[in-house]
């Protein structure tokens, strides 16, 4: 779904950045009155308001989305799901408040999270919908080897409780034996 890959790094960095704006905005805020951010210093202040935006949306957006994955095919509806999942949260201005207002980007995280974790549970559903067996060639030439569940809206694997990447899984994976 969302292609961006970040490293470690990359997203240690924009959470720092993140926070460092927080913290000049609310240091803006507390020590030079509203009406004086919005004239005087209107080019400066805006720019960082812009900028806390793009980053505060690049940033959960990662956390939310990261390592979902959504084949093309299935993209339109898993958004609308996702959008109306946010709207019934009503989180987007519950996140926006957690920068621009309470200035807490520990309690974005929570924000985020929380919706990452709604996101997946809906998710499991949906991939469920579309889930089926996969039987390999053994699979049908010996009964006791196990058909395995794949989905195509994710193109993973159920294993072990999980959902993995087909191109992550060994090819032999699907000739596990009931007996083994």
């Amino acid at each position: 779904m969302n292609n961006t890959k970040f490293t470690e790094t990359e997203v240690n960095s924009m959470r720092n950045r993140l926070q460092k704006l927080i913290q000049t905005l609310q240091n803006n805020k507390e020590q030079v009155p509203a009406k004086v951010l919005q004239t005087k210093y209107k080019k400066s202040y805006f720019s960082l308001i812009d900028t806390l935006k793009q980053i505060s949306s690049d940033y959960a957006g990662y956390l939310i989305l990261h390592d979902i994955r959504i084949h093309r095919a299935y993209l339109d509806e898993v958004t609308a799901l996702i959008k109306r999942l946010m709207d019934s949260a009503g989180i987007l201005p519950q996140l926006s408040a957690a920068v621009f207002q309470q200035y807490d980007i520990n309690q974005f995280e929570a924000l985020a999270e929380s919706l990452r974790t709604g996101i997946k549970e809906e998710l499991d559903l949906f991939y469920g919908r579309y889930s089926c067996l996969l039987f390999s060639e053994n699979c049908l030439k010996d009964p006791a080897i196990i058909p395995e569940i794949y989905c195509p809206v994710n193109g993973c694997f159920w294993l072990d409780g999980k959902w993995l990447p087909a191109e992550d899984t060994e090819k032999t994976h699907s000739d596990k034996s009931v007996h083994s």
